[in-house]
């Protein structure tokens, strides 16, 4: 076999896997086939720490897969640490209103 030989088999083997349309493994049709719908994953407050599974958006999927991130999870916070918050800027809101009040009977020194 001549190197002319070679070559032109060479050619004609890119040739063919040039015109040949690249078709996407299954695994990846499969994979963009379940980012359609939102998916379960990991969420873990900040506050407290705990993890539940919820939905997520596919977009957040697709970003974290893009990342190359295997187990992803999500910061958010939970009902309970969300409840808590509410909680407490109930309370300072109604000390702040208290205050206000007082502030405005009690008398200065220049008003007797």
């Amino acid at each position: 076999m001549t190197n002319e030989d070679e070559m032109d088999r060479l050619m004609d083997k890119h040739a063919a896997k040039v015109s040949k349309p690249k078709e996407k493994p299954l695994k990846d049709l499969v994979d963009a086939w379940e980012l359609e719908e939102d998916r379960e994953a990991r969420l873990v407050c900040p506050q407290c720490g705990k993890s539940r599974i919820a939905k997520v958006p596919k977009s957040w999927w697709a970003l974290a897969e893009k990342r190359g991130e295997k187990a992803p999870f999500w910061r958010s916070p939970c009902e309970c640490c969300i409840e808590l918050e509410g909680d407490r800027k109930a309370k300072e809101s109604k000390a702040t209103e208290v205050s206000e009040a007082l502030e405005l009977q009690l008398p200065t020194m220049g008003e007797e």
